[in-house]
């Protein structure tokens, strides 16, 4: 059918959130490689519905991680990184999001 605006600018909002997200996520993977380490986001997780969101809770606790260590501050503790495992864990793979219940969360921090 026929697109109307409204449709058109729900489409592009969304196509707008993808293409940032993309974008944060090579940025923050390019300042760990630059350092020597790892890049720690996967851009593929964007593909899939409910894994982009937890990329972009990892991608706010390892940006929040690489500043505090450039600015050579202690991070404060993060009571929902304790409780929820994936937004800390240096590597994460979809399939052990599947298979690894305590990769998503903690009941000893409860």
């Amino acid at each position: 059918g026929e697109l109307d605006s409204f449709s058109a600018a729900f489409w592009a909002g969304f196509a707008w959130i993808y293409v940032c997200q993309f974008w944060l996520y090579t940025r923050v993977n390019r300042l760990y490689t630059e350092r020597g380490d790892a890049p720690p986001l996967s851009a593929w997780g964007l593909l899939l519905p409910g894994y982009n969101l937890l990329t972009g809770v990892r991608q706010v606790h390892f940006l929040a991680a690489f500043e505090a260590e450039a600015r050579r501050v202690e991070p404060p503790d993060d009571p929902f990184c304790a409780a929820f495992p994936f937004a800390t864990k240096p590597e994460l793979g979809f399939v052990e999001l599947l298979t690894q219940p305590a990769v998503w969360y903690d009941w000893d921090e409860r």
